[in-house]
C-alpha cells in the first residue's frame, strides 16, 4: 500500500478524496461500497471488504467485497464471531497479521489471503484489507486503513442520524 516518499501526498489527497465520496452516500451500503472503491483506485489495497455485525447471528456478515477479492476469494462468507475479523469486532482493537495461516482464529486455513489488516468499525463491524502475500503491510499501511475506517464511521453515524430524524419526523406528521 505505501510508496515510500510519496505515501504522504498519496495519502492526503486520497482521504480528502474518500471524505468528499462518503459526504455524498445516502445508504450505510453506498458508503460501504465507497470506502473499498477508494481502497482500491487511490491507497493501492485492491483485496478489501467490510462486515456488519449481525447480532441475531452472532456473525459478521459481508456488505461489500472489492473486484479483485472476489476474484481471489469469491463471495466473502460470513464471519463467526470467533474468526479473526469477529475477534477485533468484540475487542475493539485493529490487529494487522502478518501471516494469518499462522494465526489462531482463522476462519479459512485455505484462503489465499496470507497478510491481512482488520479494523473494527465502532459498532458496526469490521474493514478488511488483504493480500495474497505474507508480510505485506506496514505500520502506515495499518494507520492508513484505520483513517480510512475512522471515514467510513463518520459517514455511517451521518446516515444513521439522518435516518433517525427523518422517522422521528415522518412519527411526528402521522401523529
Amino acid at each position: 500500500m505505501s510508496d515510500g516518499d510519496a505515501y504522504t501526498e498519496h495519502t492526503s489527497a486520497g482521504l480528502l478524496e474518500l471524505s468528499s465520496e462518503l459526504k455524498q452516500t445516502g445508504s450505510i451500503e453506498d458508503a460501504s461500497v465507497a470506502a473499498v472503491r477508494m481502497l482500491d483506485l487511490n491507497f493501492d489495497a485492491p483485496l478489501s471488504a467490510i462486515w456488519e455485525f449481525n447480532g441475531e447471528g452472532d456473525e459478521l456478515r459481508p456488505i461489500t467485497e472489492s473486484t479483485e477479492a472476489q476474484e481471489v476469494i469469491g463471495d466473502a462468507p460470513r464471519l463467526p464471531v470467533d474468526s479473526l475479523a469477529g475477534r477485533v469486532y468484540r475487542q475493539g482493537r485493529p490487529e494487522v497479521f502478518d501471516d494469518v495461516h499462522e494465526a489462531d482464529g482463522t476462519y479459512n486455513s485455505d484462503t489465499a489471503i496470507r497478510s491481512e489488516i482488520l479494523v473494527p468499525i465502532s459498532d458496526f463491524g469490521v474493514l478488511s484489507v488483504g493480500a495474497t502475500e505474507a508480510d505485506t503491510f506496514t505500520e502506515k499501511d495499518a494507520e492508513l486503513a484505520k483513517l480510512v475506517a475512522s471515514n467510513l464511521e463518520a459517514a455511517i453515524s451521518r446516515i444513521r442520524q439522518t435516518t433517525d430524524i427523518r422517522g422521528f419526523q415522518q412519527g411526528q406528521t402521522s401523529s
